[in-house]
C-alpha cells in the first residue's frame, strides 16, 4: 500500500508541476481562499516537519545532530513534541473549548521535503493519515483539521554542494584572518544554490496535500533568523559627542558579526523562497493555506544576544560535530513560534 501511495503522490506531483508553472506565468494569481477555521470547529491537529517542528533546542540530553541525509525519527531522545506549535495549539483548543482534540505528530529532525524516504514530507503525510486510521478518525476532505509544518532547511545545498550545517560549521571554525566566510571567494561557494528547486518541491508537496484535504487549514511556519548581531546603545563621552558602538555577536564563539550577517542573509533568502512556495501552492487550491512569518517574534533575540536569546548558540559534541540543540529555539523561542501561529489564526 505504501508503494501505491508513493506512486499516486508522484503522479499527482507531475500533474501539479504543470499547474504551478501556469500560475507562475500568470504572476502567481491564486484562487479565492476560505474565511479561516474557528477554534470551535477544530477536531484534529497534525504536526509535520523537521527539527524546527520536532522540539530541537530543548532536547533533554546532549546528543549530536543527525548527519546530513539521515534522521533519528524513532529515537525519543530526538523529539519534544510537547513544545511543538501543533501540540501547543491542541492544548489551547482543549482548554478553551473543553473538547478532546486528536493530535498527530510526525515531525522528525533531519527530514527533507522531497527526499524519498521515511521522513520526507510525502511519507510524513501518509504516516499521519495512517495514525488517524488507527485512531478511527475520519479525515475526509479535512474539515476541522489543522496541519502545521516547517520544512526546507535540510534541503539546502550551496554552490559548493554543502549543507546548511556544513556552512555554519565552516564559518565557525575557519581562522583565515584575510578571508572570513562572508568574503570572496568563500561567500560565493557558501551561497544557497538550489533555491528554485526547494521552492518548486515545497509548492508541489503542499499542493498535493491540499488537493487531498481541500477543507483543511494548513500553516507553513518560516525559520527564525539565527544570529542577529546585537546593536549596542550609543555612549556619551565626557565633554564629547555620542559614539555609537558597533554591533556585536558575543553570544557566539568563533563567529564575526560579518559572518553572522552573511548567514542571516541566507536564512532570509530561504524564508522568502518558502513564502513564495506557499503562494504558488495557493494558486492550485481553495484550501486555507498560509505562510507564517516568525521573524518579528525573534527579532533582536538571535544567538548573538547575551541577554535575551531565543535561539541556542552552538555547542560542540566534538570538533566539527554540533550538538542537536544548536541554533534551535530555546523555550522562549518555542513560545514565540506558538504565538506567531496563534496570532496568524486570530485565536
Amino acid at each position: 500500500m505504501r508503494n501505491l501511495d508513493r506512486y499516486h503522490f508522484s503522479l499527482t506531483r507531475a500533474l501539479t508541476v504543470s499547474s504551478l508553472l501556469t500560475i507562475a506565468a500568470l504572476g502567481g494569481q491564486a484562487s479565492a481562499q476560505t474565511d479561516g477555521v474557528q477554534m470551535e470547529e477544530v477536531t484534529t491537529v497534525i504536526q509535520l516537519g523537521d527539527s524546527y517542528s520536532a522540539g530541537f533546542g530543548v532536547l533533554d540530553t546532549d546528543v549530536p545532530g543527525p548527519p546530513d541525509g539521515q534522521t533519528h525519527c524513532d529515537d525519543p531522545k530526538y523529539s519534544r513534541q510537547e513544545v511543538s506549535p501543533g501540540y501547543r495549539l491542541t492544548e489551547l483548543i482543549e482548554a478553551e473549548t473543553g473538547r478532546d482534540i486528536e493530535f498527530v505528530f510526525e515531525a522528525c529532525g533531519g527530514a527533507q521535503v522531497f527526499e524519498d524516504g521515511s521522513a520526507d514530507l510525502a511519507s510524513q503525510w501518509e504516516q499521519a493519515k495512517n495514525q488517524l486510521l488507527d485512531l478511527e478518525v475520519e479525515l475526509g476532505a479535512g474539515e476541522g483539521t489543522v496541519i502545521v509544518l516547517t520544512f526546507g532547511g535540510n534541503d539546502v545545498r550551496t554552490v559548493g554542494g554543502d549543507s546548511w550545517v556544513d556552512v555554519v560549521t565552516y564559518c565557525t571554525f575557519e581562522v583565515d584572518p584575510f578571508h572570513d566566510c562572508n568574503a570572496y571567494p568563500n561567500a560565493y561557494y557558501l551561497q544557497i544554490h538550489n533555491l528554485p528547486e526547494i521552492q518548486l518541491e515545497v509548492a508541489i508537496a503542499l499542493a498535493n496535500i491540499a488537493a487531498e484535504v481541500p477543507e483543511a487549514t494548513i500553516r507553513y511556519l518560516g525559520y527564525p533568523i539565527p544570529f542577529q548581531p546585537v546593536h549596542s546603545v550609543a555612549l556619551s563621552l565626557p565633554g564629547g559627542p555620542f559614539i555609537g558602538l558597533p554591533p556585536t555577536c558575543l553570544g557566539m564563539t568563533g563567529l564575526s558579526i560579518y559572518e553572522a550577517n552573511f548567514l542571516d542573509s541566507q536564512a532570509n533568502v530561504l524564508n522568502s523562497v518558502l513564502e513564495n512556495a506557499v503562494f504558488l501552492a495557493n494558486g492550485t487550491t481553495v484550501v486555507d493555506l498560509g505562510y507564517v512569518d516568525v521573524d518579528s517574534y525573534f527579532r533582536q533575540h538571535g544567538a548573538c544576544s547575551t541577554t535575551q536569546p531565543f535561539v541556542n548558540d552552538i555547542d560542540w559534541i566534538a570538533p566539527f560535530v554540533p550538538e542537536a540543540n544548536s541554533l534551535h529555539p530555546l523555550q522562549q523561542g518555542w513560545n514565540a513560534y506558538f504565538q506567531a501561529l496563534r496570532d496568524d489564526l486570530g485565536w
